[in-house]
């Protein structure tokens, strides 16, 4: 349910956990300065304060403009809940992959959550296994696009034991001279990928994460 909350009543902890676009955030001051705060923040009521988890940047904006109550939308009482309610909600658009795997190792080492039950409750449509690696690389290369993440993804199947998703491909489309033609007789040789560069196996180096701040 949407009200209003006091900005001096919002936790921001989880804010380094969102990333910084000094640019986008300059326009929707602009914005918010014509038409005010439109989309409510989102956060976790806990009985010592409102966590924010979403919004940072319209209440930095809010903040600039003396603004002293927004709207909000609690995502529920508990941390865990709140995040993922938060990611299952950011399909598409709103939280990057790096930002995602920030809250998944909060879920993982914090909360208690296995990798396993975090892929099977945001329904990835990869194994845990695939998913947890692919985070992993994700936030030591600090990918931020989803087609980048989804090669990853390919990449760790491809040189795993994970089984590739098979291709179901219409048999009239079979048929098709392009397809005849196109189609490979042999199998190719792609041996030259199983190692894995020596920069994926170091795992001693400490990671820096920049923060939304």
């Amino acid at each position: 349910m949407r009200e209003m909350a006091e900005l001096s009543s919002l936790d921001l902890r989880y804010e380094g956990h969102r990333l910084r676009d000094d640019a986008r955030e300059a326009r929707l001051l602009a914005l918010i300065a014509e038409r005010g705060i439109e989309e409510p923040l989102q956060g976790v009521d806990r009985s010592i304060a409102r966590f924010l988890l979403d919004g940072f940047k319209r209440c930095r904006s809010a903040k600039k403009l003396g603004i002293d109550c927004v709207p909000y939308v609690s995502l529920g009482e508990e941390e865990a809940t709140g995040i993922l309610n938060l990611m299952r909600a950011s399909t598409g658009k709103g939280l990057n992959i790096l930002e995602q795997a920030r809250f998944v190792v909060d879920l993982v080492s914090i909360h208690g959550m296995s990798v396993a039950e975090v892929a099977q409750t945001l329904s990835r449509q990869v194994t845990p296994a695939v998913f947890a690696e692919a985070l992993t690389r994700a936030r030591r290369y600090r990918v931020v696009q989803m087609e980048t993440l989804q090669r990853i993804a390919w990449l760790c199947m491809s040189q795993g034991q994970e089984p590739l998703p098979d291709v179901d491909v219409d048999e009239g489309f079979r048929q098709r001279p392009a397809y005849q033609e196109g189609f490979l007789t042999d199998e190719p040789d792609l041996s030259v990928y199983d190692e894995t560069p020596p920069e994926d196996r170091t795992t001693d180096e400490p990671e820096s994460e920049d923060h939304d701040g």
